[in-house]
């Protein structure tokens, strides 16, 4: 079927839902049980306009996109312990460039078990089948002509943390071990040098000071192995202090701190060693109006300039509630990246306004407008978009 036909009428169905009004709260898909299994389909169906596909600095190509994403979570609970599993596809189709469209997948497991009032495990893992558009990480700066398709990719993950110590204790530890591996499926004889590896480790300990406050004390290392790319194999290591909190309905999150490292393989290649940190809290000066603050800085891989990334990043996003049915959501998102040991620097900024409407308890119908765009100090890296859009999620 051609696309621009399923654009325009997937735009027709949201605007008439629009029209439809009622008196049911908020977005809430029925769960089907069966014995003991919590089933939960939901489905997002999202028609937006870009403005720059191609994140380019000249010669803009605009289009519309049409993405269907289904999703199902089993879960199920024994006692105090929960297990789920989920599933979804993400299908977008871009109405000016076929070439562009895309198949995403992925499927998560998350297990808590509870041992014991004091210890508890937590087990996260996945697989996720998506890609890079273009313009997009390494093709920045020359998609038009480097590149006539996204490159795709996988990542599996695995994550467990063991927790000893019940939250209102005087002490509390937390160890944490991580493992990532990242595979390109295509242009092998480009990507290949991309694929890595990621294996971490790390132990947090709270110390009760407050009633609803910790302080907290922070040990980690990552080490980061490419396959086909052995010179930009790096150990990171971190040592935090900070402090979590969780004063009543007014404000939670947790604010940390200190020295990161990163340590070549190649003794040729400058390291890094200064201040790092990550941030994360929650204000909620009304009931239905709730403000989230997440900030860090850090290092992370390059796509291409310089051997590291010097990473700064704010978001922060209000939310707020009109009434039981209609919402809105503001975020600002400014992130400097400098590239070392490189001349480039890029500024990257987004303000996005969504509105969320809840046409039934299982139906909800959003529009959205993005700005964004990225200064560099290499104009081949400049780019400005637009994005408008509107969605619709459903559940049973």
């Amino acid at each position: 079927m051609n696309n621009k036909y399923i654009s325009v009428n997937l735009t027709v169905v949201l605007l008439t839902l629009l029209s439809v009004s009622n008196s049911h709260a908020e977005f809430s898909p029925a769960v089907v049980k069966a014995g003991g299994i919590d089933i939960v389909p939901v489905l997002g169906l999202f028609q937006s306009y870009d403005s720059n596909m191609l994140y380019s600095n000249a010669d803009e190509k605009t289009s519309m996109i049409t993405l269907i994403k289904p999703k199902v979570t089993v879960s199920t609970e024994v006692g105090a312990n929960t297990y789920s599993v989920g599933a979804g596809v993400s299908i977008g189709s871009y109405s000016e460039s076929r070439a562009d469209d895309y198949v995403d997948s992925n499927l998560s497991l998350d297990l808590h078990q509870s041992f014991s009032r004091k210890a508890e495990l937590d087990i996260k893992a996945g697989r996720l089948n998506t890609h890079e558009a273009r313009g997009a990480d390494y093709s920045s700066g020359a998609a038009a002509i480097s590149i006539t398709e996204p490159d795709k990719y996988h990542i599996n993950h695995a994550e467990g943390t063991f927790s000893y110590g019940s939250k209102d204790a005087i002490g509390r530890i937390v160890f944490n071990l991580s493992s990532d591996t990242r595979i390109y499926d295509s242009r092998r004889t480009q990507t290949k040098t991309r694929d890595r590896d990621s294996v971490g480790a790390g132990v947090t300990f709270f110390y009760h000071v407050m009633p609803k406050t910790s302080l907290l004390f922070e040990l980690s290392q990552r080490e980061l192995v490419y396959s086909n790319r052995v010179s930009d194999n790096s150990i990171e290591q971190r040592a935090y202090a900070g402090a979590s909190w969780d004063i009543s309905a007014l404000t939670t999150g947790t604010a940390k701190g200190g020295l990161l490292e990163k340590n070549f393989d190649d003794a040729t290649k400058d390291s890094f060693s200064g201040f790092s940190w990550e941030i994360g809290a929650r204000w909620t000066p009304l009931s239905y109006s709730v403000i989230d603050v997440l900030t860090s800085g850090k290092t992370e891989e390059t796509n291409g300039s310089g051997n590291y990334i010097d990473s700064k990043n704010v978001l922060v996003k209000w939310a707020h509630f009109w009434s039981e049915r209609l919402n809105t959501v503001l975020d600002v998102n400014v992130t400097k990246n400098n590239y070392q040991p490189s001349p480039r620097e890029d500024d990257f900024v987004s303000v996005g306004l969504q509105l969320n409407y809840n046409l039934r308890r299982w139906l909800n119908i959003g529009g959205g407008y993005t700005y964004s765009e990225n200064g560099s100090s290499q104009d081949e890296f400049d780019y400005a978009k637009n994005i408008f859009s509107i969605s619709l999620m459903m559940g049973l």
